[in-house]
C-alpha cells in the first residue's frame, strides 16, 4: 500500500537531435547531398516540413516544425538558404517558448496574397498559428482565431489548411491522439485516441465543426485529395492503432474548379507553380506543393472554391521554369487541365 508509481520519460531534450538534410536530384536514381553547399543549418529535431515561397519572388522557401526546439524558416536566396525563423516571428509560440513542433501547413488564410502558416503541438501547448502582418514578419494568433482554447490539450500531428466547403476561404483539419497510451495516468481528462479537428474559416476566426460520426482515432499524418474527383478534397489520416481513416466529403458546398498542371520544362508536377485566379476582378493566389502536414503528401492538383460565384475571369500560371500561362472564361463545376 506504500508503493508509489513513478513515470520514467525520456523527453527529447535528452536526444542528441539529428539535423535536416536536403538532397539534389541528379537524376537516373541518384542523389547529391547539398545540405552544407545551400547553407541549410537548422536548429534539428524536425518532425514536419512545408514549402512556399513566402516572398513572391519566385524561388520556393520552406519551414520546418521541429520537436522541442526553435522553428525554422528558410529563405532561398538563389543557391543558397539563410535562416529566419526568429527574425520573421515563426520560431517560439505565443508565451516566447520552444514548443514540440510536429506538423504545419501554409495557405492564405485572410486574402491578402501572403502566405500564413498552421503549426501543431503537444498537450498543456497551443498550436500556434502565426499570421502575415507584413514582408517576412509573422504574429501569433491562435487566440484571436479562436484555436488556442481548443487545441491546448490536443497532442496534434497532421495539419491541413483547405477549403473544405468551397466557399472561398481556408479552413483548418488537424489529426490528434496522443504519445502516451496511458494518458489518463498523467491527467485524468486525457485519452490516447483523441477526436480530429475542423475549423471552419468564418470571417476570420474559425469555428469549430464537430461531426458525432467522426471516429476518435490516435491519429498522426493527415493528406488531403480528391479520391472521388467530385470537386472537393477528401482526407486519409493515418492511425497508428488501427486501419487508416478515409473521409470522403459529402457536405454543403459551393462552386469550384480543378486545376491540373503539368510541366513540360518546368518539374512535371508544376511544382512551385504560381497560379492566380481571378473571380469578379478579384485574385487569388495559390502555391502547388505536395509537402506539408507530418509525414503526408497531398494530391497536386488544385481545388479553387468560389462560393457563389458562377464565373471565373481568366486563370495565370506562372511556371517554375519562367513561362506564364493564361487561360480566360475557363468555366467552374469542372476540371481543367493546363500544360506548360
Amino acid at each position: 500500500s506504500h508503493v508509489k508509481e513513478v513515470f520514467v520519460v525520456c523527453a527529447p531534450r535528452i536526444y542528441h537531435e539529428q539535423r535536416p538534410r536536403v538532397y539534389r536530384n541528379l537524376g537516373g536514381g541518384r542523389f547529391e547531398d547539398v545540405t552544407e553547399a545551400w547553407g541549410v543549418r537548422g536548429h534539428g529535431g524536425a518532425l514536419g516540413v512545408a514549402f512556399q515561397d513566402v516572398n513572391d519572388d519566385g524561388r520556393t522557401d520552406f519551414a520546418i516544425a521541429n520537436d522541442a526546439r526553435p522553428g525554422d524558416l528558410f529563405l532561398n536566396q538563389g543557391g543558397r538558404f539563410v535562416e529566419i525563423g526568429a527574425r520573421a516571428g515563426v520560431a517560439y509560440d505565443m508565451h516566447g517558448r520552444v514548443y514540440a513542433g510536429m506538423g504545419l501547413d501554409w495557405g492564405d488564410l485572410n486574402g491578402d496574397h501572403r502566405p500564413d502558416l498552421a503549426n501543431t503541438a503537444f498537450y498543456a501547448e497551443v498550436n500556434p498559428l502565426y499570421l502575415s502582418v507584413g514582408p517576412l514578419q509573422y504574429e501569433e494568433a491562435s487566440t484571436e482565431w479562436g484555436t488556442a482554447a481548443i487545441t491546448q490539450w490536443d497532442v496534434s500531428f497532421g495539419a491541413r489548411l483547405f477549403d473544405y466547403d468551397l466557399d472561398g476561404d481556408l479552413d483548418l483539419m488537424l489529426a490528434n491522439g496522443h504519445a502516451l497510451e496511458n494518458a489518463d495516468r498523467v491527467r485524468s481528462e486525457d485519452r490516447y485516441a483523441q477526436p480530429i479537428r475542423l475549423f471552419r474559416n468564418v470571417g476570420g476566426r474559425f469555428a469549430l465543426v464537430a461531426p458525432e460520426a467522426w471516429p476518435v482515432l490516435v491519429g498522426r499524418a493527415l493528406a488531403t485529395s480528391d479520391f472521388d474527383n467530385d470537386g472537393d478534397l477528401d482526407v486519409l489520416i493515418s492511425n497508428i492503432e488501427g486501419q487508416p481513416v478515409l473521409l470522403r466529403n459529402t457536405g454543403p458546398r459551393g462552386h469550384w474548379l480543378g486545376i491540373s498542371l503539368e510541366g513540360r520544362r518546368s518539374n512535371r508536377m508544376a511544382l512551385g507553380a504560381r497560379v492566380e485566379v481571378v473571380v469578379g476582378g478579384v485574385a487569388r493566389r495559390f502555391e502547388v506543393h505536395t509537402a506539408s502536414s507530418y509525414m503526408s503528401a497531398h494530391d497536386p492538383r488544385l481545388i479553387v472554391g468560389l462560393g457563389a460565384g458562377t464565373e471565373v475571369d481568366r486563370i495565370v500560371v506562372r511556371w517554375p521554369a519562367g513561362g506564364k500561362t493564361e487561360i480566360a472564361s475557363p468555366g467552374v463545376d469542372r476540371w481543367i487541365e493546363i500544360r506548360e
